[in-house]
């Protein structure tokens, strides 16, 4: 009966997680980063004379903020940590301020917006209607 519960959990977790990347458009930024990431490590790999897991594991950290076993010494690597650094930053709080949106939003249907609108327009017919008299 637990694991049926976990598979329940789990799914529900996952529709919500994908109707979150989908509305929010969250995946484009992970996708961008991501090509960020594989391009910086292999300039590293390339510069340092280092191997590719090594770049990877190097631009992850720099990233992440978190350090990284692995420093940069050639100029172009310095540049290339810096922009990694911004990214790293950029994404957390983008993030973040995507989560807290779709969090918070109000769900507003149709047919809602359509019921206010008609009582607007009303309203605006009725102070015509005084002003004309």
């Amino acid at each position: 009966m637990r694991i049926l519960r976990i598979f329940a959990f789990s799914a529900r977790f996952l529709h919500k997680t994908k109707d979150f990347l989908i509305e929010t458009k969250v995946y484009i930024t992970f996708i961008i980063t991501g090509i960020i990431l594989i391009i910086s490590g292999l300039l590293f790999a390339f510069y340092q004379n280092d191997n590719f897991l090594d770049g990877i594991l190097w631009a992850l950290g720099v990233a992440t903020t978190s350090g990284s076993p692995f420093a940069a010494t050639k100029m172009v690597t310095k540049i290339v940590n810096i922009i990694l650094m911004f990214t790293g930053i950029g994404l957390v709080g983008y993030f973040t301020g995507a989560l807290a949106s779709w969090l918070t939003k109000d769900d507003i249907s149709n047919s809602d917006i359509d019921r206010k609108l008609d009582e607007a327009i009303k309203q605006l017919h009725d102070l015509q209607i005084k002003q004309k008299t």
